[in-house]
């Protein structure tokens, strides 16, 4: 509130800073002069209590204004995605090192085999697999040939994963033999470089003869006990 005063021939005002106006202190006769338009003026007290009253409000928007800001970019956390119900089914064992494919129908939603299903119940990361000339390399080899060439990603895989598969690496050693792996390109050996071990195994089982059927057993095994 400021206060100022101005003369001149004809009369003497005061002027004084009130609610964003500013206006005239009441002197004489000059209030019947007051446009209509004008606010009211009321007493000293009355214009404190106003006063306090404004200061108070701007006072809580300001706090609401800062609580506003000190929360503003705060994510608040969602509430998980609800995953289908997983079962400790046969194909879920070994997960993700040595278990199954994954279930089509428990992605889709559930699986109506639940703990019969031999399909793993566990989400899968995606991975690489060998293009139609690849898989047609690796059909024409014999089962030696094939094991040489995989052996080393079979190793990888298993230190990766930092599990013991002593009798797996053994048996492919001793099918193995002095078998020299075949050249393959070095698209092949990345494309095998990063698949799982449970892929890696998968192009070793379907063979028709009794080493695929063995390394099953022995799979199986490592399943168990992996859980």
């Amino acid at each position: 509130k400021c206060a100022v005063v101005i003369f001149s021939d004809l009369v003497m005002a005061t002027l004084r800073y009130f609610n964003t106006f500013i206006d005239e202190e009441p002197s004489g006769n000059l209030l019947e002069s007051r446009s209509k338009s004008w606010p009211q003026l009321g007493g000293t007290g009355h214009a404190t209590e106003e006063i306090e009253e404004m200061e108070t409000q701007a006072a809580n928007h300001v706090a609401e204004l800062q609580g506003k800001w000190s929360t503003f970019g705060e994510r608040h956390p969602m509430s998980p995605k609800p995953q289908p119900n997983r079962s400790a089914n046969k194909g879920s064992r070994g997960h993700p090192v040595v278990c199954r494919r994954p279930c089509i129908r428990f992605a889709k939603g559930d699986c109506e085999l639940g703990d019969a299903c031999g399909y793993c119940h566990h989400q899968h990361p995606r991975y690489v697999t060998p293009n139609k000339s690849q898989r047609l390399k690796l059909d024409c080899m014999e089962t030696g040939e094939l094991l040489a060439v995989l052996l080393p990603h079979v190793r990888r895989s298993i230190e990766v994963a930092q599990i013991e598969a002593t009798n797996i690496i053994e048996m492919l050693e001793g099918e193995v033999g002095s078998t020299q792996a075949p050249s393959v390109d070095r698209t092949l050996h990345r494309t095998l470089r990063q698949m799982p071990l449970s892929a890696l195994l998968g192009l070793i089982k379907p063979r028709d003869d009794a080493f695929g059927a063995l390394l099953e057993q022995e799979v199986e095994v490592l399943r168990c006990r992996l859980g």
